[in-house]
């Protein structure tokens, strides 16, 4: 009894994701045309710190990195980066900024082969919330992390960020 109990349990689990996925899914696009009324940069996806011998960075991502809610990159969280490790290092940064608002990592794996990495010296990553509100498996999603790790192996330093949170904590 116990043995037909978890497997029926996990014949459910099955049918919720294959049910849930397409719902959440609707869910995200419908919230992302609702939310087209908020600003986005009309500038060009580049940054640049001013300083000498400037690391240059290709920075991935998808509604943070792409300056969702601000009207220039300069003012989003890529010239926040841009100014802060210029800080850091005493040197120059110039980013170039790429992704989408949708952006999965497996798209980004096809995205990051379109690109000469010999022009970066780092690319930094930060992906996930799409994925997870996707439902993508934990070990799909690690394997398609470790294929856009791969594709980015030629750039010297590869740095995967925290997937953002963007709750807030309301009182």
């Amino acid at each position: 009894m116990k043995t037909t109990l978890t497997l029926l349990g996990a014949h459910m689990t099955r049918i919720a994701d294959w049910a849930a996925r397409p719902l959440l899914r609707a869910m995200i696009d419908a919230s992302l045309v609702r939310a087209g009324q908020m600003p986005i940069p009309t500038d060009a996806p580049f940054v640049h710190a001013s300083g000498p011998d400037p690391d240059r960075i290709l920075l991935i991502g998808t509604d943070a990195v792409m300056g969702f809610g601000v009207t220039s990159h300069e003012l989003g969280f890529s010239g926040k980066v841009a100014r802060r490790v210029s800080q850091l290092t005493g040197r120059g940064v110039d980013i170039e900024i790429a992704g989408s608002r949708t952006l999965t990592v497996e798209q980004a794996t096809a995205l990051v082969a379109g690109y000469d990495l010999s022009r970066f010296d780092a690319v930094a990553i930060m992906l996930g919330g799409r994925d997870s509100a996707g439902f993508v498996d934990r070990a799909a999603w690690r394997a398609r992390m470790g294929a856009l790790r791969a594709a980015a192996a030629p750039v010297p330093k590869v740095f995967a960020l925290g997937i953002p949170d963007f709750t807030w904590n309301v009182e």
